[in-house]
């Protein structure tokens, strides 16, 4: 199920924002449970093509849609296949 979350959650975060790439990263260093980042990636986003957590090539110009309509997407996705 952790991997079709996953997949659900990049297919919304490409049809949302149409971003260049996704980065995707797995953690359990600071919080005490494995937790999993999906992140949209543009050309002229701050880190890009770098880490997002790397070194910071520029300041950010990025006028993007909102992120509570994203999560609306994810929210019903997630609740019509679950049911």
């Amino acid at each position: 199920k952790l991997w079709e979350t996953y997949d659900l959650i990049e297919y919304e975060r490409i049809h949302y924002y149409n971003p260049k790439k996704i980065n995707m990263a797995s953690f359990a260093n600071i919080l005490p449970r494995v937790h999993i980042h999906v992140m949209a990636r543009f050309e002229n986003d701050s880190h890009f093509p770098q880490p997002m957590w790397g070194e910071k090539q520029r300041e950010a110009k990025l006028s993007l849609p909102a992120e509570a309509e994203f999560h609306k997407r994810v929210f019903n996705a997630l609740t019509s296949k679950h049911n």
